[in-house]
């Protein structure tokens, strides 16, 4: 049955919820003029992670594609998206990302505008396609549900759920930065950025899903799973040289895919990534 946009999200938003969002804001204001640099790698390994997160995540994106960016940023896969053709907005919760991207949009497209992805300001089925990296790691757990049901609420049927989050298995076993100048605190929940321009150190809320978590979270959401993917880093290990070889980077992104979509090792990835579709009521999901 249809309802009105954030019905049930809509109800006032807990203190400490309302205290992680404002970190959450806080954070991202501060770090915004500088986020793109922070986060381009220069390696053939960083090209190589990028180019198969947004392989996975812009499959389906066409012409005339109704998209929305969950936690869109600085505006990375909402500009990709609008590259296609696709019609696209962008949200966040940070003004000043929000302000970046909107910089680099061409004539108007994509749109940014400000909204928290628990408490969505869009009718009931008017995307065909949501998609989100990594933003839902900002979520605490018990918030996870809002956001998914929230997603699931504005797709229309037949439309597609497209996530990736930091996978927490592999930061149990590989405690790192998440790039070169910020840190992860896993037992702490926390991201830090650090080395800032201004000498400041600004810590985030860190909650990383691991892979049963993601599939408990869709399936909250009444949405089926299509596929679970592992962004498995294979070329980390290999050296840069190496990787500038076109026979060698075409073996490694065939391997990386192979074992990204082969059972147990899609639940190995740095991200998981996943695909869901929101079926008609009645049907099973």
């Amino acid at each position: 049955m249809s309802r009105s946009p954030s019905t049930t999200s809509r109800k006032l938003t807990s203190r400490p919820a309302a205290t992680r969002r404002a970190a959450v804001e806080r954070a991202y204001d501060i770090v915004a003029a500088e986020y793109d640099k922070r986060l381009a790698g220069s390696s053939r390994f960083d090209e190589m992670f990028i180019a198969s997160e947004l392989r996975f995540m812009l499959d389906g994106v066409d012409r005339g594609t109704t998209v929305l960016d969950l936690g869109c940023g600085t505006g990375r896969l909402s500009l990709a998206a609008a590259d296609r053709g696709a019609d696209v907005i962008g949200i966040d919760i940070s003004r000043q990302m929000l302000r970046q991207a909107a910089a680099k949009a061409k004539r108007g497209r994509p749109r940014f505008t400000w909204a928290d992805m628990t408490a969505l300001p869009f009718p009931d089925s008017r995307f065909d396609m949501v998609i989100s990296s990594l933003a839902m790691t900002h979520l605490h757990p018990n918030r996870r549900t809002a956001a998914f049901t929230e997603a699931a609420r504005v797709l229309r049927v037949g439309g597609m759920l497209v996530v990736a989050v930091k996978n927490s298995r592999l930061e149990d076993i590989f405690p790192n930065r998440f790039v070169t100048a910020d840190l992860i605190d896993a037992p702490g929940h926390k991201l830090i950025f650090d080395e800032l321009s201004n000498g400041r150190q600004v810590e985030v809320p860190w909650y990383s899903f691991s892979p049963d978590e993601l599939k408990a979270c869709i399936g909250a959401a009444g949405l089926r799973l299509i596929s679970l993917r592992g962004n498995v880093p294979l070329a980390a290990w290999i050296a840069d040289q190496a990787l500038e070889n076109d026979v060698v980077r075409a073996a490694v992104n065939l391997l990386e895919h192979l074992l990204g979509n082969l059972e147990p090792l899609n639940c190995l990835g740095w991200y998981t990534m996943a695909r869901a579709t929101k079926f008609a009521n009645g049907d099973l999901c």
